[in-house]
């Protein structure tokens, strides 16, 4: 993943654009036919994913996502999570 984001932004950045590195902390798109499920294992997943596209050289970072709940990488706050991920958001920047 940090290999692929660092090849990605310097690709984008050969051609003159703007690269947007995304972040989320989890990922379970099985509602919507996907099969890869990445989980938020405590808050690292998005620490490690933050990091990997801070250091892709991005011209802005995106947060996937404030409320896919479809998918799994909502950040709103919620009963079971309160505001924790808001939180971790705020520290990493």
């Amino acid at each position: 993943w940090p290999r692929r984001l660092h090849l990605m932004g310097a690709a984008e950045h050969r051609l003159h654009g703007i690269w947007l590195a995304p972040f989320a902390p989890r990922l379970d798109p099985r509602l919507v036919g996907g099969h890869i499920i990445v989980g938020r294992a405590g808050g690292l997943t998005l620490r490690l994913e933050y990091r990997a596209s801070a250091a892709s050289s991005p011209g802005i970072l995106g947060l996937i996502s404030w409320n896919e709940w479809t998918e799994n990488t909502y950040m709103e706050p919620s009963v079971k999570y309160a505001s924790t991920y808001l939180n971790m958001l705020k520290n990493l920047v």
